[in-house]
C-alpha cells in the first residue's frame, strides 16, 4: 500500500505561509548537502562498480547524489552485483535445461522446479534468491527516486539553503556577541 494523504508541505513553505497549524517547525528539514559522487567502497563487486559508475553520473546530473549517500549507494549497487550473477548463473541453468531436452517447452521448467526423493515438486533455491534480491532491489531504488513512483517524492540537491524570514544567517550570528570569537 502506499503511502496515504496529500504529500507533506516541507516547513520552509509553512513557515513563509506563516505556519498556520501553529506547531513547532523543525527547520533543519530541506538539508541541501553539496552534490558529489562518492568514491565507491574497496568490497565492491565488478558488476557493482560498473552500476556505482553508470548511476552515479546520471545522480550527479540530477542533483540526487551527495556524500552522505555512499552506505545507500553501496547497498543498492551491491544488491545489484548480486542480482546479476545469480540471474547469469540461472541463465546457464536454463540453457542447461533446454539442452537436454530440444524442443521440448516443458523442459524449462526443470530450470525452476525439481522432485525431492518422496516425489514433492519444490522451487528451486536460486530462483527464490533471484525474486528476493529483485524485491529488495525495489526498494533500494525508491531511496534515489529511480523508478516512476519513486521519482514524484524527490527532491533535488540546489546546494542553496533558502533564507526564511525571522531566521537568522549564518553571517549575522557570527558578528554578534560570543559567536564572533568562536570563529
Amino acid at each position: 500500500m502506499g503511502l496515504r494523504g496529500p504529500k507533506p508541505l516541507p516547513n520552509v513553505v509553512k513557515l513563509m505561509n506563516g505556519n498556520p497549524g501553529k506547531r513547532p517547525l523543525n527547520l533543519s528539514d530541506g538539508v541541501n548537502p553539496a552534490i558529489q559522487i562518492p568514491s565507491p567502497p574497496k568490497w565492491l563487486g565488478t558488476h557493482a562498480i560498473k552500476e556505482w559508475r553508470r548511476i552515479g553520473a546520471e545522480l550527479s546530473e540530477l542533483g540526487l547524489i551527495a556524500e552522505i549517500d555512499k552506505a545507500s549507494l553501496a547497498t543498492y549497487c551491491q544488491t545489484w552485483g548480486d542480482l546479476c550473477e545469480l540471474e547469469m548463473a540461472f541463465a546457464a541453468h536454463k540453457k542447461m535445461a533446454r539442452d537436454r531436452a530440444p524442443g521440448n517447452d516443458l523442459a524449462i521448467m526443470a530450470a525452476y522446479h525439481y522432485k525431492t526423493p518422496t516425489g514433492l515438486e519444490r522451487g528451486r533455491q536460486i530462483y527464490r534468491d533471484i525474486v528476493a534480491l529483485r524485491a529488495e532491489l525495489d526498494r533500494y531504488v525508491r531511496n534515489f527516486g529511480l523508478n516512476p513512483a519513486a521519482r514524484a517524492r524527490v527532491q533535488a540537491s540546489s546546494h542553496i539553503q533558502p533564507d526564511l524570514p525571522g531566521v537568522e544567517s549564518k553571517e549575522d550570528v557570527v558578528r554578534q556577541g560570543f559567536a564572533r570569537f568562536a570563529s
